[in-house]
This record gives C-alpha cells, structure tokens and sequence, in this order.
C-alpha cells in the first residue's frame, strides 16, 4: 500500500519542483529586463 502511495506522490512532487523552477527563472529574467530598461533611460 505505501509502494503505491509513493509511486503516485513522487511524480507529482517532481512536476511541481519543475514548474516553480521554470517561473521562477522567467521571473527572475523579466526582472532583469526592466532593471536593464530603467537604467538605459
């Protein structure tokens, strides 16, 4: 019973530290280009 807990729980877990990851670095670009933006003007 528990194998198959696991089994379902790790995938999910994966797919979210996957998502965050992936806005988080969109973030953190975005936040350059206005920085980059200001700084020009």
């Amino acid at each position: 019973m528990k194998k198959k807990k696991r089994n379902r729980v790790l995938p999910v877990f994966l797919v979210m530290v996957t998502a965050i990851s992936l806005l988080s670095g969109c973030g953190g670009k975005s936040a350059e280009k206005e920085d980059a933006e200001r700084t020009d003007r």
